[in-house]
């Protein structure tokens, strides 16, 4: 059974709304095209017909064209379906009063009969072509049904009028006049009936071709939508290359490889004294605060998070595959993140609060990427020595008095990348020797507001 609001539909706000929007994009196509084909007709009609027989007959060609606009407006300020049911429905009571009524009682001696007999059902066709762009599964199945009942309720009305017999001995003798005496049997009734009983099956037949092409099209709609919130889903907790490299491929983000990468820790500075008196929700809202701050800006440089870390966050510039300007991308970010902290803590002064430092350590090199963990619980894991420098030189920024650390190799990268503006308020450090690293680090750090300058090596 075609249904054409699924489970997944009426679950998924997300998907309701791409559903709901194409609808009206196609209703309002369906109004556009029915417009245009009213006016093309009543062209016809008045160049074709008679005066004042055309203006009458354009007119209601006209009214054709504002009661779907009327169906258009309906559906754009109602969410409920009956609109979807009611302008079908109109569309043809309206033309079989036309068509049978109006009609004969301005053409005088003109008989509904002919009018009937002679091909009066494409113009209900065309209609229910326009009705499948407006994506609705069912109104376009009760279209189909409907005309087909009142098509058939008009053939047993006509069939009881008098005088209708001599009209379909007529028709079944080419038009020439019924000899005194001929018989008219049923058979001969059902010859000229059948065709329009056969229009009628045609109105069923059409509607459901039409209603599954539709059912198909919602579907791919469907997906598409699912798709975009899955993505949106996956936006949430990676950055927005990973994402980009998770929905284009189904496959893992590429075998264990080693590859150059920049790597920064950020840390909040004395976070355990600045959270201790808060209540946890002002702690929680305090972190996200923070983390959402300094994950957009590391999103703006081209960054990718690799994980939250409490307090503090671990970002990769250079994965999944490696850039021209990982380094200088890196150094920027760093730059722009004690720039943003600055004015939140502005804001957060204005507000009474305890203002917000930061220490960042950077460090470049070689290190080991790929997708780690079992097939439900896959990570994209950055791992190795430059990793563990990172992390010792944002660490280090406390007895520095910097707000940002970086290697000696960071800073030659970024500069041969054409980041070496960015290194214009970067002193040179004193070297350090790092744990489990037998060679010492050669740094450079911007000192940190207000603390002078920073002892040089």
């Amino acid at each position: 059974m075609i249904d054409n609001n699924s489970v997944a539909e009426n679950r998924v706000p997300v998907i309701e709304a791409a559903l709901r929007a194409e609808e009206l994009a196609g209703l309002r196509l369906a109004t556009q095209a029915r417009a245009g084909a009213m006016l093309a007709i009543t062209a016809m009609i008045m160049i074709l017909q008679p005066w004042p027989y055309n203006a009458a007959n354009g007119g209601m060609m006209l009214l054709f064209a504002g009661l779907g606009g009327l169906h258009y407006a309906v559906m754009v300020r109602s969410r409920s379906a009956w609109p979807g049911y009611l302008f079908p429905s109109l569309d043809v009571i309206f033309y079989v009063v036309m068509l049978f009524v109006i009609n004969p009682a301005m053409w005088p001696g003109l008989r509904p009969e002919v009018l009937y007999f002679y091909g009066s059902a494409p113009f209900l066709m065309v209609l229910m072509a326009t009705t499948a762009l407006s994506y609705a599964v069912r109104p376009l199945l009760w279209f189909g049904a409907f005309a087909a009942a009142v098509w058939l309720g008009s053939l047993v009305w006509m069939a009881q009028q008098p005088g209708t017999i001599a009209i379909m001995g007529q028709a079944l003798r080419g038009g020439a006049a019924q000899p005194p005496g001929l018989h008219i049997d049923i058979k001969s009734v059902m010859f000229v009936a059948i065709p329009r009983i056969v229009e009628a099956c045609y109105f069923l037949l059409g509607a459901t071709v039409l209603a599954v092409v539709v059912w198909r099209s919602r579907r791919l709609v469907a997906r598409q939508a699912a798709a975009m919130r899955e993505r949106t889903n996956l936006a949430r907790y990676f950055s927005p290359n990973m994402v980009e490299e998770l929905a284009s491929t189904d496959e893992p983000l590429g075998a264990v490889r080693q590859q150059d990468v920049a790597v920064l820790f950020i840390d909040i500075v004395g976070f355990t004294a600045l959270s201790e008196d808060l209540p946890p929700e002002q702690v929680i809202d305090l972190l996200r605060d923070f983390h959402g701050r300094m994950a957009a800006t590391i999103f703006a440089h081209g960054g990718t998070i690799d994980k939250y870390l409490g307090d503090g966050l671990m970002a990769t510039f250079g994965t999944p595959w490696p850039g021209e300007r990982d380094a200088a991308d890196a150094l920027a970010c760093s730059v722009a993140m004690e720039n943003e902290l600055g004015q939140w803590n502005e804001a957060r002064r204005d507000l009474g609060l305890d203002t917000v430092e930061a220490g960042i350590g950077i460090h470049c090199g070689p290190v080991v990427v790929g997708d780690m963990g079992g097939e439900g619980a896959l990570e994209f894991a950055v791992i190795g020595d430059t990793v563990n420098v990172a992390a010792r030189l944002e660490a280090l920024s406390r007895g520095l008095g910097a707000d940002i650390v970086i290697s000696a190799d960071l800073a030659a990268a970024a500069r041969a990348q054409g980041g070496a503006a960015n290194l214009d308020a970067f002193q040179t450090a004193p070297s350090q020797t790092l744990r489990n690293r037998a060679q010492p680090v050669d740094l450079l750090c911007r000192p940190r507001s207000g603390l002078g300058d920073v002892e040089r090596g």
